[in-house]
């Protein structure tokens, strides 16, 4: 099983020392690949050591397109993995042992422990801060992590209610003492920046968003639409 990191960021330095951080915890680093998209190609020219750099020259900014442009094409093993990075989770030591043999032999979704939202109640609605899944299982999603109906807010706990719709989320975090620490700035875990400020824009269109669209079958929530992009 291989794992391929998808990492779509605007803090180039910020993305650089954390990805840092996650080959210094990786049992098996030669395992790992990545691929990246960014806003601008200014940004890709700071990114120069990594060979798959994708510009976005998207208008809004917000995880949802730049992810949809680096799954749509992808093409691995149904058993590889791959990770929706961010530039502020950190893993724990041997990470990437640890989701191997969560995934071995599965398909689906591996809901990690964030340290932020809560593992008590598995019955409350969540959302996928961190999508880890087998290929098959984004290929179950029609490759769409997100509906292109976001600009950002509301993406990953539709994901949350897709996966379960499907049959494909697996919630084991109530035995699983591993973090994926999310530094959150709104669990106070990281300073409030500039892109934080601009996600905030959207983020009541994008509650409005998320409320239409729970009426709707899962079957046509994981169709492609144009939406905002």
């Amino acid at each position: 099983m291989k794992i391929m990191l998808l990492w779509a960021t605007i803090r180039v330095d910020f993305m650089k020392e954390t990805y840092n951080y996650w080959i210094q915890k990786a049992k098996n680093p030669e395992n790992i690949d990545i691929k990246i998209a960014v806003n601008t190609e200014e940004q890709k020219n700071q990114l120069l050591e990594f060979k798959n750099v994708l510009v976005t020259n998207q208008k809004h900014i917000g995880t949802v397109y730049p992810i949809y442009l680096l799954t749509k094409n992808l093409e691995l093993e149904n058993n590889d993995i791959i990770i929706v990075a961010s530039d502020d989770f950190y893993p724990p030591e041997n990470w990437d042992e640890h989701l191997i043999n969560k995934l071995n032999g599965k398909s689906g979704c591996y809901f990690v422990n964030d340290g932020y939202q809560s593992v008590g109640d598995l019955s409350i609605k969540a959302s996928i801060t961190m999508p880890v899944m087998t290929f098959d299982c984004l290929c179950k999603l029609n490759k769409m992590l997100y509906s292109l109906d976001y600009h950002h807010y509301y993406a990953d706990t539709e994901l949350y209610n897709n996966l379960v719709d499907l049959n494909l989320l697996i919630d084991d975090r109530i035995n699983d003492s591993l973090v994926f620490e999310h530094k959150n700035c709104v669990s106070g875990k990281r300073v409030t920046d500039e892109y934080d400020l601009s996600y905030h824009n959207h983020v009541y269109l994008d509650r409005d968003t998320f409320n239409r669209r729970q009426i709707i079958d899962v079957e046509d929530r994981i169709k492609e639409t144009r939406g905002v992009w």
